[in-house]
């Protein structure tokens, strides 16, 4: 039976409103899946371990301002922790236990923190802080510092603090060196850094006198203050 113009314009109208329809059910479909895969995988992290007399997810979900949640000593918090200081930006640090490598158990709040943010990654290596602005998911210490430098943090409110307030001791330290007329050339540094010695390098050639301090812990509180 062959169709009259009229009839085959209706039927291609009718097959592209059903092909439009079955592509936003599809799309519909797709996005609600994707929502039950995210709720599926928050429930797998497991109920948000207590931190400082709160859970966890508070702690993030009621963050006013920029908050590291990680194991102090360790360098990836430390640099975003000294990115904050020099951009004078006021910011909580929140202690979480646990070794120098991830292992799973270990630590119950690294545990968590891996798995709600598993993009926490420096190389292949599992990072040890967490950096949030707000409720926004900064990243490792590493890459946050670079964000802030960048300016991600701008409008996050000021310290209110000097580095000289923030690291007393070390400042004096400094100061003394300083105030002496004799230091004409002053050396502060890790000593594994290259840095060092191609310094040292140099100073030799010219046989030039210097004074100073370095350090072998890379965590030094006098690094901080500096880097602040």
């Amino acid at each position: 039976m062959r169709l009259s113009r009229a009839q085959s314009l209706l039927a291609a109208l009718l097959s592209l409103r059903i092909g439009q329809a079955v592509k936003d059910y599809s799309h519909a479909s797709s996005i609600t899946s994707l929502l039950q895969i995210s709720q599926s995988a928050k429930k797998d992290c497991g109920t948000p371990p207590t931190v400082d007399g709160k859970d966890l997810k508070t702690l993030i979900d009621d963050n006013a301002g920029v908050l590291i949640v990680g194991i102090k000593d360790m360098k990836c918090t430390q640099a975003a922790a000294a990115a904050l200081d020099a951009a004078g930006l006021a910011y909580e640090l929140v202690e979480i236990s646990g070794g120098f490598s991830y292992q799973k158990g270990a630590s119950t709040a690294w545990d968590w923190l891996h798995c709600a943010y598993p993009d926490d990654l420096e190389g292949s290596t599992i990072m040890h802080s967490y950096v949030f602005l707000k409720d926004e998911f900064l990243g490792q210490g590493f890459v946050a510092a670079e964000k802030i430098k960048a300016g991600a943090a701008t409008g996050v409110a000021a310290s209110g603090q000097s580095c000289e307030d923030k690291y007393t001791s070390e400042a004096e330290v400094v100061r003394q060196f300083m105030a002496k007329a004799a230091n004409r050339v002053l050396l502060f540094g890790w000593q594994q850094c290259p840095c060092m010695s191609i310094v040292h390098g140099r100073f030799s050639e010219k046989n030039l006198c210097y004074e100073g301090r370095t350090w072998a812990n890379p965590s030094s509180t006098l690094m901080s203050y500096l880097q602040c």
